[in-house]
């Protein structure tokens, strides 16, 4: 019984490490999505959702693929005024099972009034663990 403790004791232990490293991978993927979004690198933002036709994201309307979704961030986008300066805040990481795991937080856009003026919301993301990291497989955004 004493052994079968210890064990699961282990086990506890690597899957709350485990967790803890992929919630800061998640986190860390967010930040570099923000800055590749400071910088004017729209396709280095865009890097962050996994690159797959069942990629969706949901907002005014539904948009079901990563080509539709980059187009839609092209269109909607397309020069630094009306990207302005994107922040993320108040970030909920949440570990869905192996692999997967639910990113809640608040998004704000300072732009000034030629570029749209200033905007936020909330997102939830769906993230997925892949070969090249976290990927967004779900955005919903409002």
């Amino acid at each position: 019984m004493l052994v079968f403790a210890a064990a699961l004791a282990l086990a506890s232990s690597a899957v709350a490490d485990s967790t803890a490293d992929d919630t800061a991978a998640i986190k860390s993927e967010l930040e570099r999505e923000a800055a590749a979004w400071n910088r004017g690198d729209l396709d280095g933002y865009l890097a962050g959702y996994e690159r797959a036709a069942t990629t969706t994201m949901v907002g005014k309307d539904v948009r079901r693929g990563w080509d539709a979704i980059a187009a839609h961030y092209r269109k909607s986008y397309g020069d630094r005024a009306r990207m302005g300066t994107l922040a993320f805040g108040e970030l909920d990481i949440r570990p869905l099972g192996a692999g997967f795991a639910l990113a809640l937080g608040h998004w704000a856009l300072a732009r000034d009034a030629a570029g749209g003026g200033p905007v936020g919301g909330w997102f939830t993301l769906t993230m997925k663990k892949t070969r090249d990291g976290w990927r967004i497989v779900v955005d919903h955004t409002s």
